[in-house]
């Protein structure tokens, strides 16, 4: 598959710095992916989502990070 479009942003996870990058292939399919640090050294967590929307990526984020 070629990626059509390609967006590389910072985001904000339960108050963590993080990375979000969302990828368009050449199939229409979109495909989110979020990383940012867990509370214990040396690892984190990554959100991976298939062509469910930003609202569903914010809503499933912010489930993650808990109350």
């Amino acid at each position: 598959r070629k990626t059509e479009k390609l967006a590389d942003a910072e985001t904000t996870v339960a108050g963590r710095p993080g990375r979000r990058l969302d990828v368009l292939p050449s199939d229409g399919t979109a495909q989110t992916i979020v990383a940012w640090p867990a509370d214990e050294p040396g690892r984190v967590h990554v959100l991976l989502a298939s062509d469910v929307g930003d609202a569903r990526v914010l809503g499933a984020l912010e489930e993650l990070a808990g109350p």
